[in-house]
Formats: structure tokens, C-alpha cells, sequence
């Protein structure tokens, strides 16, 4: 059954070729995602190797707590992290927890992938969210290395689509080692799918980690908040990391709760940049004013934070999140 995902795989990076070759947004890092890696990437061999994989900022962000840990409780380990999007790789170069190598991802495509196995060796493979690419897992576990799932989400709108691909090609999460999910309706969820109920242990969402161990610089808490335009008595929702459905929701509620709660101000951070706009329309729908964090302005009710990496800090302006 694999096979044929090996087989449509190949059919369909090819038809998309072009788009891979020109769409800004997806060009970048072309030749490393294709596995033509530089020959000392990604250098420092050690044993064991542990690669993190998240697609975006946001992702790589929740999986820093576990490269910390990993890094305090295994020194001599070499970290390596992958991921999808510019905004990951900007956050990647930045620097998180554990000095990794970073890179962008392979296509999952078999050879692509293959490439990158030879060139990490990993030990482990750490995915976030719902990176369950099947030729990466495939690939990686007959290699040898162990492959985990934290943060595991499947959407319930998404399940029935799940279990008709996993009948055509194989079921990915049968391969998995551990599937870390954050609460018990994910876990139902992923059993329903087919993963193997003694492999699913809910654990919570990292993310919440993520802002728990972060000792705050207080004039970087006090400068954000100068230049979002809130001040020092409002009081802050602030939902991060929101997908297009969740931005409507919140938007609505945020909306009514204005009407009791004047002092309320709501800070909105997309889990994708691309969200921004929908967000800015949605706001306007329901007679709000939204400024963004890029191109401060009047002191709005709503402030869409546009930018990468300060999602962290912006935590601790909130009362509510």
C-alpha cells in the first residue's frame, strides 16, 4: 500500500514543480528540501542524534522545552531541526534550545527523504502537531530510529479523511513509537484513525511549557507593550497560534465581550502570516478597529501580531489566553 503513495507521490511533486520553482512563499531552500544537501550538513556527529521536525514558527517554538530537556539531560547529543516554512527556518536561525542544525525539510518524496537519513543518521525523530508525512516515517523508521509524535492533533472534521487515505496507502501512526497527544479526545480521536492504543499517552501541550519556563525580561515585556499600544491597565486576551476557524470564533466572542468589558483588548496571533488578512476582514465585520504589530498606529481593540518569534513574550502582557 505504501507503494502507492511512493508512486503518486512522485506523480504529483512533478506536476506541482513549477509551483515548487516559482511561488515565493515555497521556492526558498529548493535544492535542500530535493536532498541535495551541503556536505557537512548538518555536521558534529554524535550519538545519539535527535531531529525535530515542525512545519512553522509556532511549531518549533512548542518544541523548544523538549529540545532544552534533551539537551540539559543528554549533553553530548546532536540536535538537529527541520521544518517547513520561511517563518520556521528565520526562527530556526535565530537560535532555540540546544544550538540545533537547522535546514528546511525534504519533500516527501522517498529519494528526498533518503537523502536526508543518510546525512542525519538520527537516533530519534521528534514530529509536532500533525506532521505525519508517510514517506518521512516510512523512511526513517527503516533506518532503525524510533519516531514520536508530540502535541499530536487530529481535527474531527479531518478523521474520516484520515482513515480513507491511511486504507489506500498504509497507516503511518501503526508506526510510530510513542503518539503524545494533548487530551483525551485527541487520544480517542487517533485510536479511531488506527494508532495503537497502548503507543497514545496524553501529556498536554507543550506550547503551555514553552511559556511556563520562560523567566520574563521585564523591560522586553514593558517595551512590547509600549509598542502594541496597550496600557498598563488593560486587560489582555491574547489568542496565539489560531487557525481560520478559531480566528472566527474568537473574533466573535471578543466582539461581545467588548460590550461589558471596555477595557478589554484583544491580541491575535495567526498560527500562519497568510491568516492575517482574513483576520483584519473579520475584525471589520463586526465594527472592530485592528492594528498591526509591523505598522503600529491608533490604539485599536484588536492588534493582529504579524511578526515571529515575540509570541513568547507577548504571553505575559495577557490576563486571559
Amino acid at each position: 500500500m505504501f507503494l502507492l503513495y511512493v508512486i503518486v507521490g512522485q506523480l504529483v511533486f512533478f506536476l506541482l514543480l513549477p509551483v515548487l520553482l516559482l511561488h515565493p512563499k515555497l521556492r526558498d531552500g529548493f535544492l535542500f528540501r530535493c536532498g541535495r544537501l551541503p556536505a557537512d550538513w548538518p555536521g558534529g556527529r554524535a550519538a545519539p542524534v535527535v531531529w525535530f521536525h515542525g512545519a512553522s514558527a509556532g511549531d518549533l517554538l512548542a518544541l523548544e522545552p523538549l529540545m532544552s530537556r534533551v539537551a540539559e539531560s543528554l549533553p553530548a547529543a546532536r540536535l538537529v531541526v527541520t521544518t517547513v516554512t520561511n517563518s520556521g527556518y528565520q526562527v530556526a536561525r535565530r537560535g532555540l534550545a540546544g544550538g540545533p542544525a537547522y535546514g528546511y525539510a525534504p519533500y516527501d518524496v522517498t529519494w528526498a527523504v533518503d537523502a536526508f537519513v543518510r546525512a542525519i543518521k538520527p537516533t530519534l525523530l521528534v514530529l509536532e502537531y500533525s506532521e505525519l508525512w508517510p514517506a518521512l516515517i516510512h523512511r526513517v523508521k527503516r533506518s532503525g530510529a524510533a519516531v514520536v509524535l508530540v502535541n499530536g492533533r487530529f481535527s474531527e472534521h479531518n478523521v474520516w479523511r484520515y482513515r480513507l487515505l491511511y486504507r489506500l496507502i498504509g497507516n503511518p501512526l501503526r508506526l510510530l513509537d510513542r503518539l503524545c497527544v494533548r487530551d483525551e479526545q485527541e487520544a480517542a480521536r487517533a485510536r479511531s484513525i488506527g494508532a495503537e492504543p497502548e503507543r497514545i499517552v496524553v501529556t498536554g501541550n507543550t506550547k503551555f511549557d514553552a511559556v511556563g519556563t520562560i523567566t520574563a525580561d521585564a523591560p522586553a515585556v514593558e517595551t512590547l507593550r509600549r509598542e502594541l499600544g496597550l496600557a498598563a491597565d488593560d486587560t489582555v486576551w491574547l489568542a496565539g497560534s489560531t487557525h481560520d476557524r478559531e480566528n472566527d470564533m474568537v473574533l466573535e466572542v471578543f466582539a461581545r465581550l467588548r460590550h461589558e468589558f471596555t477595557g478589554l483588548r484583544l491580541v491575535i496571533a495567526p498560527r500562519y502570516l497568510e491568516q492575517v488578512s482574513l483576520i483584519k476582514s473579520l475584525a471589520e465585520q463586526r465594527g472592530l478597529g485592528w492594528s498591526l504589530r509591523s505598522r503600529p498606529g491608533r490604539r485599536q481593540p484588536v492588534i493582529i501580531l504579524d511578526s515571529v518569534g515575540e509570541l513568547r513574550l507577548a504571553y505575559h502582557l495577557a490576563a486571559v489566553v
